[in-house]
C-alpha cells in the first residue's frame, strides 16, 4: 500500500491522531521513549501540510473576468441565434427561388455550424469570430440589406455581426488575461508547497512507522498509532485498483488480520 494514495485530507485526519493532545494516538507516541522524539516533527509537518491546504479565497481579478466573459458570451449568443433565425426566416418567406437560396447561403456561409456556434468554448468563439471578419467582404452586400429596427434605430444586420465579431475578439482577450493570471508565480508555487508538503508527510509517517517496527513497541501501541493510517491506506488502495483484486496477504505496513 501506498500513503501517496491518500489526499491531503485524510493525511491531515490521520497526523491529526498523532498531535491533538487528546487523541489516543498522541498519547501513545509521547509515552514510547522511542517515537517521543519525533513529536515535534510529527507536529510541524502536520501544521505545514494544514496551512497549505487551506481553501483558495478566489482572486477577485479572475471573478471579474469570469463575469465579463459570462456578460459578453450571452450577447455574443444572442447575436448568432438571433442572425441564424433571422436569415432562416427570411429564406421561408422568399419560398423556392434564387433569392432564397442566396440568403440560407449566406447563413451558412455566416455560420457553418449553424447554432451549435454558441456551444463554443469561449476561446473557440474567438477564433470562430476572427474567421468570420476574413469572410466578412462576401457577406457585406447581403448582409447590408437586411435592415433590423424598431424601438432602436434601424440598422443593417452588418452591425450585428460586427458587434459578434468585437464581442468574440473581446473573449479571446479575456482568456488571455486569464492564463496570464492563472500562471503567475503565486499560483504554481502554492501547487509546488502542497507536493512538498505531502512528501514531507509521508517521509515522517514512514519514519515514525520505522522507528516503531525497530523499537519493537506494544502491539496496543502499534493500533493506538497507526489503525488510522492503515485503516486510510486500505481505503485508498481500493479507491485507486480497477478493479480491486482480492488481497493475497496483509500490507507491509499492517498487521495481520485475525
Amino acid at each position: 500500500m501506498a500513503l501517496k494514495r491518500l489526499i491531503s485530507e485524510e493525511m491531515l485526519q490521520v497526523s491529526n491522531g498523532w498531535v491533538a493532545p487528546e487523541a489516543e494516538g498522541t498519547k501513545a507516541i509521547l509515552a514510547c521513549p522511542e517515537l517521543a522524539p519525533l513529536h515535534p516533527r510529527i507536529t510541524a509537518v502536520h501544521e505545514g501540510l494544514a496551512a497549505v491546504t487551506q481553501p483558495v479565497v478566489e482572486d477577485p481579478k479572475l471573478k471579474g473576468i469570469s463575469e465579463e466573459e459570462a456578460t459578453a458570451d450571452r450577447r455574443h449568443d444572442e447575436v448568432i441565434r438571433g442572425s441564424h433565425m433571422l436569415l432562416t426566416g427570411i429564406s421561408l418567406l422568399l419560398g423556392q427561388g434564387p433569392d432564397s437560396a442566396a440568403v440560407l447561403a449566406a447563413r451558412d456561409k455566416l455560420l457553418p455550424d449553424g447554432l451549435e456556434s454558441v456551444n463554443k468554448t469561449y476561446r473557440a468563439e474567438a477564433g470562430q469570430a476572427a474567421q468570420l471578419s476574413d469572410r466578412m467582404a462576401d457577406l457585406e452586400p447581403l448582409l447590408n440589406s437586411v435592415v433590423v429596427g424598431g424601438t432602436t434605430p434601424a440598422r443593417p444586420l452588418t452591425h450585428y455581426v460586427r458587434e459578434w465579431i468585437a464581442l468574440g475578439a473581446k473573449l479571446g482577450k479575456l482568456e488571455d488575461e486569464r492564463a496570464r493570471l492563472q500562471a503567475t508565480p503565486s499560483v504554481v508555487e502554492g501547487g509546488a508547497a502542497v507536493v512538498d508538503a505531502r512528501n514531507r508527510w509521508i517521509r515522517t509517517a514512514n519514519a515514525l512507522l520505522a522507528t516503531a517496527t525497530m523499537a519493537e513497541v506494544d502491539a496496543k501501541v502499534m493500533a493506538a498509532t497507526f489503525g488510522p493510517m492503515w485503516a486510510a491506506e486500505k481505503t485508498a488502495d481500493r479507491r485507486g485498483r480497477t478493479p480491486v483484486k482480492p488481497e493475497a496477504g496483509p500490507g507491509p505496513n499492517e498487521p495481520p488480520t485475525s
